[in-house]
């Protein structure tokens, strides 16, 4: 299971590098040429979104969610909620739950995700949420630009009169079977499969982000629904909710990561519709 976490990463940072090359050094420059101040406000937005997944992937990855007793405070109240980790040997709090991948009781855990290599918990979900936000606009505005430029460069697709003879012939069986017969060249056949890696990877982070989404607003997380644990939501204040993930500015986290502004309480107390721990 651990070499899932290479291949993810790799998977994710050569396809993140592909979609971004391709956008700023090709169809960009392409599809802009004759507007060249539009251009250059394109280019401007295009770096803010690239920088934006750079440094929220790097930033989930290095912001771990690790319980750790002697450098972390609370409340030092300790009821039911609380469990014992038996690979770790010691009392954990509510929410915080052991991964065999990372090797250690994880604050509030979410979910193990391959694509960084570590899990999803109290002090780094915001960021993998912006994560998913920017790559689901980055690969969208990356897929009109390439759509675009293949429309107007290449004749097997400029030629076309209507939306679905073009889908047709970037249907990849069909390109594919244009490519051997000649109809299509290398070039084109490697920017429809580009096309492909921009779709399947927008839509991804789409359904992620509107899952993570749903789960912050709902106060919950993937683990606790999938295992159907104790309900620790904050119903009905929506505010709690959001801010007990990004802090209070939160929705700043959408346009820039803040990592200066800390979540909403320490990830260790917690309150259960139930009671107060």
């Amino acid at each position: 299971m651990k070499c899932l976490n290479g291949f993810g990463m790799a998977y994710c940072v050569v396809v993140l590098s592909i979609i971004m090359l391709t956008s700023l050094g090709t169809t960009m420059p392409y599809v802009y040429k004759p507007y060249p101040e539009m251009l250059f406000t394109r280019q401007l937005i295009a770096y803010f979104l690239c920088a934006n997944i750079v440094f929220n992937y790097l930033l989930t990855m290095f912001y771990n969610s690790y319980y750790e007793p002697s450098k972390m405070q609370h409340s030092g109240l300790v009821d039911s909620n609380w469990g014992k980790c038996l690979d770790c040997d010691q009392l954990i709090p509510p929410r915080a739950h052991h991964c065999t991948l990372c090797r250690g009781c994880i604050l509030k855990r979410d979910h193990h995700c391959f694509f960084t290599g570590c899990c999803v918990g109290f002090y780094n979900q915001r960021y993998f949420i912006g994560f998913l936000f920017h790559v689901m606009i980055g690969c969208s505005y990356a897929l009109y630009l390439l759509v675009s430029y293949v429309d107007s460069e290449y004749a097997v697709f400029h030629q076309t009169t209507s939306w679905y003879q073009f889908l047709y012939h970037f249907f990849l069986p069909v390109a594919l079977g244009e490519f051997l017969m000649g109809y299509l060249d290398v070039v084109e056949l490697v920017f429809i499969l580009i096309g492909y890696l921009m779709f399947a990877s927008g839509m991804g982070a789409t359904v992620a982000f509107v899952i993570e989404m749903y789960l912050v607003c709902r106060g919950m997380t993937a683990y606790e629904i999938k295992k159907d644990g104790p309900d620790f939501s904050r119903k009905p204040r929506l505010s709690d909710n959001l801010r007990g993930v990004f802090g209070n500015y939160w929705i700043v986290n959408f346009l820039v990561p803040l990592p200066w502004i800390k979540p909403k309480g320490n990830g260790i107390d917690w309150y259960s519709r139930a009671k107060a721990i």
